[in-house]
């Protein structure tokens, strides 16, 4: 394997909602030093996969501010402090969707968002045994319509297009498995 380059300062740029934009500097095994921006969370975000009693999954329309548009989505979101996979799972899904989970499992290790510019990885979490509490408290700058699919009506969407958020599609794809599914 080639020789990696080496960090080899950073510094931070802006800073707002726990994300940051990082000016940061790497030297080539060339011995070139080159500048780099990259982007990311100061902490690991949740994201779950939430399944009803009745085997309905729990997703979004969320507007998204990067593409200035809504993205359909599973839910999930930052912990405040050092919340645990499951408490910042359980928290964002009623927050999000009004919905309560009976269990939660994680659905391995930790996933990267986008490796070549971003600097955070996200948990992917399976909820299953979801049952609806109350109704969604999103925060102020959240936009979100909560949607109910069956599974089989959830892929259909991944594969006509309609939900086209990576990370969703690869929780997704995680967590089936864990359901009895297999895909033909």
């Amino acid at each position: 394997m080639k020789e990696k380059p080496e960090l080899i300062g950073e510094q931070v740029s802006r800073k707002q909602w726990g994300k940051v934009i990082l000016e940061r500097q790497f030297r080539l095994p060339s011995g070139e030093v080159i500048d780099y921006f990259n982007w990311g969370g100061t902490v690991i975000p949740s994201i779950v996969f939430p399944i009803t009693e009745n085997h309905e999954v729990v997703a979004l329309k969320q507007f998204r501010y990067g593409i200035n548009d809504f993205v359909t989505e599973l839910p999930g979101g930052c912990p405040d402090q050092s919340e645990s996979f499951d408490e910042i799972s359980r928290k964002e899904l009623i927050e999000e969707t009004g919905f309560r989970a009976e269990n939660f499992t994680k659905l391995g290790p930790s996933l990267w968002f986008e490796p070549a510019n971003c600097i955070t990885p996200y948990v992917p979490v399976l909820a299953t045994g979801c049952v609806k509490v109350g109704e969604p408290k999103p925060e102020e700058t959240e936009f979100i319509e909560v949607l109910i699919y069956s599974i089989e009506e959830w892929i259909a969407k991944i594969y006509s297009g309609e939900v086209r958020d990576s990370k969703s599609i690869t929780v997704t794809f995680l967590a089936l498995p864990y359901l009895g599914y297999r895909l033909k």
